[in-house]
């Protein structure tokens, strides 16, 4: 089995802020933000499901015109 260096400390701070009192947008964010420390990786985005498309939520390292796309199943 492989780790990804992802321990059970490195959860808490993602569980703390999902019950923290924070607007959705900055949920999404410290959660984005969150992944990006844990996992080795370039870019993250957090995706929602509207009918038939993931609307990108959050996002980091990705160009610009991201938010404003929408990606069909």
């Amino acid at each position: 089995m492989t780790t990804t260096g992802c321990h059970l400390d490195d959860l808490l701070p993602i569980a703390l802020d999902m019950t923290a009192s924070l607007t959705a947008a900055d949920r999404s964010r410290r959660l984005v933000d969150a992944v990006l420390r844990a996992l080795p990786c370039d870019a993250v985005a957090l995706l929602r499901l509207e009918e038939q498309q993931l609307v990108p939520v959050a996002a980091r390292g990705f160009g610009a015109d991201l938010p404003g796309r929408r990606f069909a199943l």
